[in-house]
């Protein structure tokens, strides 16, 4: 449908988008749709204080029991969270675990139970289009492989947060990070500070 759209004849198009990538290579098709992209940068948004800049840290850890292990850890420290998870067993275990909620496609009223959670699971229904600015931390345990589309989309959750420092993580078991790290290409090639703990 996307590349449909791009053939058709119109006398004007607007399109929106904080993330501008398509995994097929096939990004001349979004300027094929709607022309080429005018805006600011993330830095000039930064700077003007538009929106906030997310700290942004990645843990190698071992495996997935240890993945547990962090996230665990990590949610002893009180703040308004959400944990994305792609896959819909992990994020029931993940709930279970944890005593949180998980918010998936068929959850009923998921607006109301993310913003009503200290914690929360949530599945990609919380990648695009939510504005929380409430949401102090994110933390990435399952994903889409290399995304940097959802990646961009992830840590742009962040950005319109109230907190001054909001933290976003990602939680990568060795094997993943060697397979997937170029979906952090969509946060560090806008320069923001990564750090990376092992």
């Amino acid at each position: 449908t996307f590349i449909r759209l791009a053939t058709l004849k119109t006398k004007y198009r607007m399109g929106f988008s904080g993330s501008p990538y398509r995994e097929d290579g096939r990004e001349n098709y979004i300027i094929a749709l709607t022309g080429f992209p005018v805006g600011m940068s993330w830095e000039e948004l930064i700077r003007l204080q538009v929106v906030r800049e997310p700290a942004f840290r990645v843990y190698i850890l071992r495996d997935n029991r240890e993945k547990m292990r962090k996230l665990g850890e990590l949610l002893q420290i009180p703040v308004k969270t959400l944990i994305f998870c792609d896959w819909l067993n992990l994020g029931e275990k993940i709930a279970k675990a944890f005593n949180i909620p998980f918010v998936y496609g068929e959850t009923k009223d998921r607006l109301d139970i993310i913003r009503e959670s200290q914690a929360c699971v949530v599945s990609r229904v919380g990648d695009e289009g939510i504005s929380l600015p409430d949401v102090e931390r994110v933390i990435e345990v399952a994903f889409l492989y290399g995304s940097r589309m959802q990646e961009s989309q992830r840590f742009g959750r962040l950005m319109h947060a109230a907190k001054e420092e909001p933290e976003h993580i990602i939680l990568f078991t060795e094997e993943e990070f060697e397979k997937y790290q170029k979906r952090l290409y969509a946060i560090t090639e806008r320069g923001f500070r990564t750090e990376f703990v092992r």
